[in-house]
């Protein structure tokens, strides 16, 4: 099953940019990998500074 989650970064190319330089990052570890399969049910994403947004999938 695969899951999209829609950010608020203008462009697929600005995301890429803020992977590169660390500014993803996935239940407090940077996310290095566009193609990273997640394990498990709760997930907190962070965007920069400021912006987290906490995924929560239901089976």
């Amino acid at each position: 099953m695969k899951t999209f989650i829609v950010l608020h970064v203008p462009s697929g190319s600005e995301f890429r940019r803020l992977v590169k330089q660390g500014g993803i990052q996935l239940n407090q570890e940077k996310v290095v990998d566009l193609e990273q399969l997640l394990q498990g049910n709760d997930f907190v994403l962070r965007v920069g500074k400021k912006k987290f947004i906490r995924i929560v999938l239901n089976n």
